[in-house]
């Protein structure tokens, strides 16, 4: 799970931005809930493969979801120094592409950065397998009528390699960070093209994207030669020079995960709208503003109680039908905010084992409910994550 946190707190200090963040906040938040059609994606370590999918699907589509993101049992990983055996995605195929999908209209398949052991950016050689990988995963996703490829830029240690992270990577003592963001930002370009030309038209969510860096302006980003993440943004700089007129980027934005206010989803959407530009090279801008479209997320385990330890967590300190309230409070502004889709992530629920926590589906139902009709969420949370706040603090000190 990813650990950035954006600056959030010292945005609200800020008098020139809180002005700004503010105006934006009342425009957008008077023509709310939208009237707009939305997509409520479910992911986690429930995360179907194929063949599950095509036995379950009549069952899965009771639940509240417009689609899933999908695991190949090849693997999540295309950064790797020797490519998969086509052979290896046959039965996947064969059974997207018998699966019966009704209600489950917007499907993606799941793809991860995290790298082989000494992958290089600059080898020819482990391109030309990660490449081949990638028209094997989006020719899987093209044959299985999947609307797109969710890329999840985080790196996990236990299966591989950070490819972001200069310092680490195999050529940093001979070549230059500038040396490095070229060559990655090459590698973005080849990237999205192998994907374009084996999914036409392909919608690529990104977990998250550039509003992870942003703070108030140039001088206070971070220095990206030593961050964990600091090849990212010239990878998607490198998107954005080759993408095609018809692909759309989302901006999944996993900080959404720990939002306490409607507000939070506003400075989301900003964040990622407005502010991240600073990262993007000015002839991409255009690209960006048009082709880079503001997804949400919703952790069922952050605003359930569910991960550990618990006492470090707000909800510990909220009652099932508090946590209930959250939940459908982040769900709805989830919903209000995104341009089109929401992810709804979990780890210790099971939607297709029946194993989830009381109060979750209603929660996520009544939410959806409201946005339809066009009403109001009707209630606000944040005296009881205040008061949540405080016992968590007065209970750990």
């Amino acid at each position: 799970m990813l650990r950035i946190k954006y600056p959030r707190r010292r945005f609200y200090n800020v008098v020139a931005l809180t002005l700004c963040i503010t105006l934006f906040y009342f425009c957008f938040a008077v023509a709310q809930p939208k009237s707009k059609p939305y997509k409520f994606i479910h992911y986690g370590w429930d995360a179907p493969y194929p063949a599950f999918l095509n036995k379950n699907i009549q069952q899965m589509e009771k639940r509240p979801f417009d689609g899933v993101i999908i695991r190949l049992k090849a693997g999540k990983k295309v950064f790797l120094h020797e490519p998969y055996n086509p052979k290896d995605f046959t039965q996947d195929i064969e059974s997207l592409k018998t699966t019966k999908f009704s209600k489950f209209t917007d499907n993606f398949l799941a793809m991860w950065a995290t790298t082989d052991e000494g992958w290089d950016w600059f080898s020819e050689s482990d391109w030309k397998a990660s490449e081949s990988n990638l028209r094997l995963f989006a020719k899987t996703a093209r044959n299985g009528k999947l609307v797109g490829i969710a890329f999840d830029p985080e790196t996990y240690e236990s299966y591989g390699v950070n490819p972001w992270l200069y310092p680490k990577l195999p050529h940093a003592t001979e070549k230059s960070f500038e040396e490095y963001k070229q060559q990655v930002r090459k590698r973005g370009a080849q990237f999205i093209q192998a994907i374009q030309q084996e999914l036409p038209g392909v919608k690529l969510l990104t977990l998250f994207q550039l509003s992870q860096f942003v703070e108030l302006d140039r001088d206070d980003l971070p220095d990206f030669s030593k961050n964990n993440y600091g090849l990212f943004p010239a990878f998607v700089n490198g998107m954005l020079d080759a993408i095609e007129p018809n692909t759309l980027i989302i901006d999944g934005d996993e900080d959404a995960y720990y939002n306490e206010s409607k507000k939070d989803f506003y400075w989301g959407y900003n964040l990622i709208k407005k502010l991240a530009l600073t990262l993007i090279d000015s002839k991409n801008k255009t690209k960006y503003a048009r082709q880079v479209k503001v997804g949400q997320a919703v952790f069922i385990d952050e605003l359930f109680a569910l991960r550990q330890p618990q006492k470090s967590f707000i909800s510990y300190y909220l009652t099932p039908q508090q946590r209930a309230k959250w939940l459908e409070h982040n769900t709805y502004y989830a919903l209000s905010t995104t341009d089109e889709y929401v992810w709804c992530y979990s780890e210790q629920t099971n939607w297709w084992k029946n194993k989830i926590a009381s109060g979750v589906e209603e929660a996520i139902r009544s939410a959806q409910k409201k946005i339809k009709n066009k009403k109001p969420l009707g209630f606000s949370i944040e005296n009881m994550i205040t008061k949540a706040k405080k016992m968590r603090d007065e209970k750990n000190t």
